[in-house]
């Protein structure tokens, strides 16, 4: 299992993002989800997943969401489930924040990690709203302050929106966890994700992440290996 006990969550809290998943809370209307799928199962060669994978319509998933949320429990926190999650993390969000963030001269650590997550629920777009309502001042503590105004903001624009503000404001108090999952997973040399997020994109088994589509012959039986520990 994993340290944090966390990959393997999914839920649908309905707040109109679809189904939320994995540690980082990668969210089915942004295109993450289905981008998880697509390279767990490049991965993996899983017939399951193929066949859940086929019933998306752009983003969005079209059948019976508890079957999935099901199927992403269950492979979640496998050794596969880890190092997708970890990898999309690292390509998604990780790199283009950190960007964004020295962009702006912050190195505070704690101030990235608030970026980071800003940028993982309301996008990069988000992020960059959260460091001009920062004005200049980018501690951690003001960081999460923006973060919450522009939530705020969104709400007001959007008063249907407001039933998710304690959602919202939970997750952003509950980043410093967030930061130290990350930081465990980058210093932690055991962990699937250790090279590829110290190091770069490291090799996938029968997975060419720049092209996005299977190498060579996936399902060999050390590519499944990676499903189970």
């Amino acid at each position: 299992g994993s340290t944090d006990g966390k990959y393997g969550l999914a839920e649908d809290i309905g707040d109109g993002a679809g189904i939320s998943f994995g540690t980082y809370q990668f969210t089915e209307k942004s295109g993450n989800l289905k981008e998880y799928l697509t390279r767990l199962v490049a991965l993996t060669n899983d017939p399951v997943g193929q066949n859940y994978l086929s019933k998306f319509e752009g983003n969005m998933y079209t059948g019976i969401k508890s079957g999935l949320i099901k199927y992403l429990k269950e492979t979640g926190d496998t050794p596969a489930g880890r190092y997708v999650q970890d990898l999309l993390y690292k390509e998604l969000f990780l790199d283009p924040a950190k960007e964004l963030a020295a962009s702006y001269g912050i190195t505070n650590p704690a101030s990235i990690s608030q970026i980071i997550d800003h940028s993982v629920n309301a996008g990069l777009g988000g992020a960059k709203r959260t460091l001009y309502k920062a004005a200049g001042n980018y501690t951690p503590e003001n960081i999460a302050k923006a973060r919450k105004i522009d939530y705020m903001t969104l709400i007001q624009n959007n008063e249907k929106l407001g039933k998710y503000q304690k959602t919202w404001f939970n997750r952003v108090d509950a980043n410093a966890e967030m930061f130290n999952v990350a930081v465990q997973n980058v210093a932690d040399t055991s962990s699937p994700a250790v090279n590829l997020l110290n190091s770069g994109v490291p090799p996938i088994p029968g997975f060419d992440v720049t092209k996005q589509q299977p190498t060579g012959t996936p399902g060999t039986p050390a590519t499944n290996s990676l499903m189970s520990d």
